[in-house]
């Protein structure tokens, strides 16, 4: 490969898509990449680990991304990270930090709260349209959840506590992926 700077990988997995934990999963989700989460308010993660960010039009780029719990046979979170290769222990050991901290609790009842709110405006948004309304029925049918499983996603969403995604991160997020394309690899 071309590229100039490290390509890194960190994945976590997530419960299973038709059970209500996938909704826990969600809002950690959103604790840890959420337009206000962990990693999105990193300075280290938004400024990049020895490299030139490029400018994008909608303001500076980040040196991660994260990818998003979708409907899989086996949901996980992915946090994608570049990094000078010097940087690359750095750049890992900030992103498991973060994950690390919600294994530990570390976020307010607001921050919390911020991120369910998030979860469930994103949610309404994302199946206000009939064609998205019908996905989600198939998606409930290929995944094994039941036909009504997320009617009552905001309040799901609502019920979820700090002690919940702590139990969840215990469970789940202990156990982790790595990913790594160094330059000329």
């Amino acid at each position: 490969s071309d590229i100039p700077w490290a390509s890194m990988m960190i994945g976590v997995p997530l419960p299973p898509y038709a059970s209500s934990e996938f909704v826990v999963g969600q809002v950690a989700y959103m604790l840890l990449a959420g337009p206000e989460g962990r990693l999105t308010e990193d300075p280290m993660l938004r400024r990049g680990f020895g490299i030139i960010l490029p400018q994008r039009s909608q303001g500076t780029a980040s040196a991660f991304e994260a990818m998003p719990p979708r409907p899989a046979h086996m949901p996980f979170i992915a946090v994608h990270t570049v990094a000078a290769p010097g940087y690359v222990e750095q750049a890992r050991v900030r992103v498991l930090g973060h994950i690390e901290a919600l294994r530990q609790g570390e976020f307010t009842e607001e921050q919390l709260q911020t991120a369910r709110t998030q979860l469930a405006n994103q949610y309404a948004l994302a199946y206000d349209t009939c064609l998205s309304r019908a996905q989600l029925v198939n998606f409930n049918a290929l995944f094994g959840g039941e036909p009504g499983l997320r009617d009552d996603f905001t309040t799901m969403v609502a019920a979820v506590k700090s002690q919940d995604v702590v139990r969840l991160a215990e469970k789940y997020f202990a156990h982790h992926a790595i990913g790594l394309q160094m330059p000329g690899d």
